[in-house]
């Protein structure tokens, strides 16, 4: 790909981002912690999978802007499935530990020639890496699916005593 391109795939991930990150909040408050989490990894997912599809850029876009848009919906679900869960207390160590792990994937991305050098012998095979990761992704929200079903109703906020703390 020519430089241009490199960075338009680069924006597709983050531009349409500029503009609907107040509609993923009202997505979020309407169906639910749960039910955003698996909609939001499984579109990360989805574009994962376009991404890899093909090397014509036309398709790598519409993937990227796929996962841009489902991984910065996913990363606002994650702070209020955080904040449901660790609002009694633990809630700075709990962002603190969910920042580190963001910045590890980051990190571990950024390097990935390294550590999986092989990976990088043919165009498609650190995509479909990503795509493993991906499925993690959709694994890990399904697993917050049933741990949050399980938990619903045994721990029932206070909103009046927390009202106060504040």
């Amino acid at each position: 790909f020519s430089d241009s391109q490199i960075v338009l795939l680069q924006a597709s991930y983050h531009l349409p981002n500029v503009v609907t990150m107040l509609i993923f909040g009202i997505i979020i408050w309407r169906i639910g912690t749960k039910q955003s989490m698996l909609l939001f990894g499984s579109m990360v997912f989805v574009g994962l999978v376009v991404t890899a599809l093909t090397p014509q850029f036309p398709v790598m876009a519409t993937g990227r802007f796929i996962v841009g848009t489902g991984a910065e919906a996913l990363a606002i679900t994650t702070n209020v499935a955080i904040a449901h869960w660790f609002l009694r207390g633990e809630l700075s160590l709990a962002t603190g530990v969910r920042g580190s792990v963001m910045r590890f994937g980051s990190l571990s991305a950024q390097t990935s020639p390294t550590w999986a050098r092989g990976a990088y012998t043919h165009w498609q095979w650190p995509l479909l890496l990503s795509v493993g990761f991906g499925s993690i992704c959709v694994l890990g929200a399904v697993l917050f699916w049933i741990l949050s079903s399980r938990a619903e109703g045994r721990y029932e906020l206070d909103v009046e005593e927390h009202k106060e703390k504040f």
